[in-house]
């Protein structure tokens, strides 16, 4: 599920216990094992790759619309 908005603030993790403590936007908090939390930093870069990739393909325009531009 996709929410309406995407946050624009990042998360702040802190490490609590010897577990890692995560608050979110919208006061979301959660913990998580620090093996979690290393393989959600790693799949969390990897989404940050890909959407970047995904917002440059949106912004570049097509051949069909620069041709029809001149």
């Amino acid at each position: 599920m996709r929410p309406s908005a995407a946050y624009k603030e990042p998360s702040d993790p802190m490490p609590v216990d010897g577990d890692v403590l995560l608050w979110g936007p919208a006061g979301v908090a959660f913990s998580m094992t620090p093996d979690a939390a290393e393989e959600t930093a790693l799949r969390l870069l990897e989404a940050v790759r890909q959407a970047r990739m995904q917002h440059a393909a949106c912004a570049e325009p097509r051949a069909s619309e620069q041709a029809n531009d001149r």
